[in-house]
């Protein structure tokens, strides 16, 4: 808990008296105008916490793509990774990656086989 010491000014009267009375300070308008920097408030903090989790999800939508690769167990996570990885930004890049980890090509070379 955070206390705040009320500052008193000492006054001389004409009379030679002096006396103490309460400093005027405006009332803090807000927690901001409080010197306490080495506390975070509540709502900083979940500030902070949302914004982790907006970056979380948004890594994971980057990289869905590999995810998914990973998820299917498609060949060719690697060459997927790095399409992902340096065309991503660019959505073309994405997309292709996208499609690519949605391929089968497992199934495509067992389906050759059977012919053969």
């Amino acid at each position: 808990m955070i206390t705040l010491a009320k500052k008193s000014r000492v006054e001389t009267h004409n009379d030679g008296v002096q006396s103490t009375r309460p400093a005027e300070h405006p009332a803090p308008s807000s927690r901001d105008d409080y010197d306490d920097d080495d506390s975070v408030s509540g709502s900083d903090a979940g500030r902070g916490l949302a914004r982790g989790v907006v970056y979380l999800f948004a890594i994971g939508f980057y990289f869905a793509p590999t995810i998914v690769a990973v998820a299917r167990g498609h060949n060719n996570i690697a060459p997927i990774f790095i399409v992902n990885f340096f065309l991503g930004v660019v959505l073309v890049g994405w997309v292709i990656a996208l499609s690519w980890a949605f391929t089968d090509l497992k199934h495509l070379e067992r389906k050759r086989r059977s012919y053969l």
